[in-house]
């Protein structure tokens, strides 16, 4: 086609269509600006843009930035060479909008400045947000990996569970958390961060009940999120949060198809938590519930080495564990310790007249009698076949004598099975000498539970520490 024959293009509907594509044109001498498809996208007119008014609307944090970028375009500066910017800028209704523009300044005038300037906008905003995520995404797999890896290695319960509130910072932000197991249809919190001592001391566990956020993770089994109106929507919710919570998440801890508990996090804002947070609470939980079922299992081993199978005490070799570490207590600190050790009289006749079931049966009885009459800081273990040994810790020998009786009588009184049953003890305390030599104050207490025998049985003797 000849020259003369191509149609001739309109300048001004390819200049519109530029805009459509990003183009923008500010005509400085003028003050007349040619805003493009993105600015009316925003909200704004060409009124907006001129006399570089965008710049009202620029993020504070990138100002500097885009503010240095103008005086590099219609400054006097003489290498005019453009710039090339990404920064963030706020639309008319409030959204805030990633933009990535580049412009140069046009011709100049006689004073050296720019007569006009043009560029190109481009909206990077999913480009930005869906970099972030990824970005935001490999961070937390990579904490996750690593909680894994610190969560895994331990089996004690309470360093596992330390562990895992101490990792769950590094994968999501929170205020407060905690770690609560389910026992007798009971929440039982075992482990916390951010919630009030004197919260704890008082609330330990807590019953299911429709009026708490829990019970929804219960009946459904799966995660549960209030970002507003906690209290108004579970009036018997208990906020132990130091800082206050109005956002609240619960995770299942599930292994097996078997819910194992709750792990929930609080935040002092409303909203704060949405879908990724759970996708990644979830994810978390997952690997929480494995190392708590290893714990759990660890704990059950643990407590099958400590225990004695048939009465439940502690067993003979955790009871010389627990008479060393209560010596050296009782050393450090100038404390007393007393020491109480019983033994059924005639057992040997009980199996022989009716046989080892029933004689087991008696243990059980006698081991939950003589439990029954102790405080939480004492110590009952099997020391041999029908041999019992107690320990007291800060307590003196008289007030060991006392429950030494209190035990003989129990025993007497509520142990008939399926004749009377009575038991004979010997009583001791720790003495100077003892600290460096614990069998010495076993071999008193035994013999001492012997004189009770020699003298008819069904009685407390005393031997007391020499010094």
């Amino acid at each position: 086609m000849d020259d003369e024959h191509k149609p001739e293009i309109d300048l001004n509907l390819y200049i519109d269509e530029l805009r459509e594509l990003g183009l923008f044109i500010h005509d400085l001498e003028n003050d007349i600006a040619y805003p493009n498809s993105f600015w009316l996208k925003l909200g704004y007119t060409a009124e907006d843009m001129r006399d570089t008014g965008f710049l009202r609307f620029v993020h504070p944090d990138d100002l500097a930035a885009v503010n240095e970028s103008m005086v590099q375009k219609v400054g006097c500066s003489p290498e005019n060479t453009g710039s090339r910017i990404l920064f963030r800028i706020k639309s008319k209704s409030g959204e805030w909008f990633w933009v990535l523009s580049s412009s140069i300044g046009g011709r100049k005038g006689d004073d050296g400045k720019v007569l006009y300037y043009l560029g190109f906008d481009h909206d990077v905003t999913a480009e930005i947000e869906a970099g972030k995520k990824a970005e935001e995404a490999l961070k937390a797999a990579e904490s996750l990996m690593k909680a894994t890896e610190i969560i895994s290695a331990n089996l004690d319960l309470k360093n596992t569970v330390d562990a895992i509130l101490e990792q769950a910072e590094n994968v999501f932000s929170f205020t407060s958390a905690s770690v609560q197991l389910m026992k007798d249809d009971e929440f039982r919190i075992v482990g916390s961060v951010g919630l009030k001592e004197e919260f704890l001391n008082q609330v330990i566990s807590f019953p299911q009940s429709p009026s708490i956020p829990n019970y929804r993770i219960v009946t459904d089994n799966k995660p549960y999120i209030v970002n507003s109106g906690l209290l108004d929507e579970y009036p018997d919710f208990l906020d132990g949060s130091v800082h206050g919570i109005k956002s609240w998440m619960g995770i299942p801890l599930i292994y097996n198809k078997k819910l194992l508990g709750v792990i929930s996090f609080d935040y002092t804002e409303e909203n704060h938590f949405d879908g990724t947070y759970i996708r990644l609470a979830q994810a978390f939980a997952n690997h929480v519930s494995i190392a708590l079922e290893n714990s759990r299992m660890f704990e059950e081993i643990k407590a099958l080495a400590i225990q004695d199978d048939l009465t439940g005490c502690y067993s003979r070799r955790h009871l010389f564990e627990c008479l060393q570490s209560e010596c050296e207590v009782s050393k450090r600190y100038g404390s007393p310790l007393s020491m109480i050790m019983f033994d059924i009289d005639d057992f040997k006749l009980f199996n022989d007249r009716f046989g080892h079931l029933v004689g087991d049966e008696i243990l059980k009885k006698i081991a939950a009698a003589a439990s029954g009459c102790l405080r939480r800081a004492d110590i009952i273990g099997r020391y041999g076949g029908e041999e019992f040994v107690v320990l007291m810790p800060s307590t003196d020998l008289d007030e060991a004598v006392i429950v030494a009786e209190r035990i003989r009588n129990t025993v007497e009184n509520s142990v008939g099975f399926p004749v009377p049953v009575t038991i004979s003890t010997g009583c001791t305390s720790m003495g100077p000498d003892d600290y460096g030599n614990i069998d010495a104050m076993l071999s008193r207490a035994d013999d001492a539970m012997y004189e009770s025998k020699a003298k008819g049985k069904n009685r407390t003797s005393v031997i007391k520490a020499r010094g």
